[in-house]
């Protein structure tokens, strides 16, 4: 064991010890090392929760006026007996952008609620649903990589048919002839009784749900006006 002593300002001996002991030695290194093994351990326990909280994904909606957005086309419906109707329709699209640092997975869009604007009350006869991701007839896709975005479709409004089939039904008495929005769900109302998707012109409040398997799920609202205007339907689309 060696021994020094040292002074300071006011002349205080102070005694500093130095083992030259291998086994206190060894005794030390052993406490570093475990100080630095529990500190790697608390490091790596809190730095995926923040990483995560940093490089997470941001969902945000766009629409604009021009094709793909809103575009008209023809819409072909084929029924079980081999009839078919061709109509044509202004199809509206939603972008759902995802504007985080990481993927957004397993992304959905929840319609879940529908409020008559004029009436100031939700339409009863809507049942919440999920839309249908454009071009995959899916409510969920794998995922909306950061900085891009998929399109989502809402809807759409009948402008006139065009063909029919053997003549089945003349245009008064189909169902997409009428001042109607249909949104664009997995599941069609087969019932003209319980046209669930289905609503009249007029003024609403759209409420919808943005959630995935990665992030917490975003409330979003729209509001649409549906209209005639030179005897051709069409819809006005805000995002708030």
């Amino acid at each position: 064991m060696l021994s020094f002593i040292s002074t300071w300002y006011s002349r205080t001996p102070i005694i500093i010890t130095i083992h030259d002991d291998p086994s206190f030695i060894s005794i030390i290194i052993n406490v570093f090392i475990a100080v630095g093994t529990v500190g790697a351990v608390i490091v790596a326990i809190f730095l995926e929760p923040i990483k995560r909280l940093i490089e997470r994904p941001k969902l945000e909606i766009e629409y604009t006026e021009k094709a793909p957005d809103k575009q008209k086309i023809p819409l072909i419906k084929e029924y079980i007996n081999g009839d078919k109707d061709v109509f044509t329709v202004y199809y509206f699209r939603l972008r759902i952008w995802n504007q985080g640092k990481a993927s957004a997975l397993h992304p959905e869009v929840y319609i879940a609620s529908i409020e008559n604007q004029k009436l100031h009350m939700k339409v009863k006869t809507f049942i919440p649903i999920n839309l249908a991701w454009t071009h995959y007839n899916s409510v969920s896709i794998d995922s909306i990589p950061s900085n891009s975005f998929r399109l989502l479709n809402l809807g759409y409004i009948p402008l006139m048919i065009s063909e029919f089939k053997n003549n089945r039904i003349d245009d008064s008495q189909y169902k997409h002839s009428k001042n109607e929005f249909v949104f664009a769900t997995i599941i069609e109302a087969i019932s003209e009784k319980n046209l669930f998707n289905h609503i009249p012109f007029g003024n609403y409040r759209i409420e919808l749900h943005l959630s995935g398997s990665n992030f917490k799920t975003v409330k979003k609202y729209l509001t649409i006006s549906l209209f005639i205007e030179n005897d051709i339907r069409s819809m006005s689309l805000k995002i708030l």
